[in-house]
């Protein structure tokens, strides 16, 4: 899907909040993370985080764009469910807002991966962790 903005459009983001099957909690987003709708992110990335028991994932397939607001929004939750000691992952960037994360090397920093098998993968390598060893320390 192409969609071309014209100047001062502003872009909406839609939520939708899952809780999964292994404890996690899933946001999917829908549209643009910028100076318009940053904060409404970060309101429900904080509600989310404060309830988290699990991991928190933020599926990105649908993410058209993203300013440094929105990048702001992703850290600050970041460092939040690391107080916590909550998982916090991306999944499924879209190119273009991939390299944002990329020029501002955020990519080692962020749990961020390529599909949601991969990060399947890392959460039961988690959940293994916490199970043999009785407590978290990120892999």
């Amino acid at each position: 899907m192409l969609n071309i903005l014209k100047y001062g459009e502003i872009m909406s983001l839609d939520i939708s909040v899952i809780k999964t099957d292994s404890n996690a909690t899933k946001l999917c987003l829908l549209g643009s993370i910028d100076n318009d709708t940053f904060n409404n992110l970060k309101s429900k990335l904080d509600e989310v985080i404060a309830a988290a028991t699990g991991a928190i994932v933020v599926d990105m397939a649908e993410v058209e764009m993203v300013t440094s607001a929105g990048i702001g929004v992703l850290t600050a939750a970041l460092k939040l469910a690391q107080r916590k000691n909550v998982e916090f992952a991306m999944v499924n960037l879209q190119p273009q807002v991939k390299k944002v994360f990329e020029i501002m090397r955020l990519m080692p920093i962020l749990n961020v991966f390529e599909s949601q098998l991969e990060l399947d993968d890392y959460l039961k390598r988690i959940q293994r962790r916490i199970q043999e060893d009785g407590g978290f320390t990120s892999i």
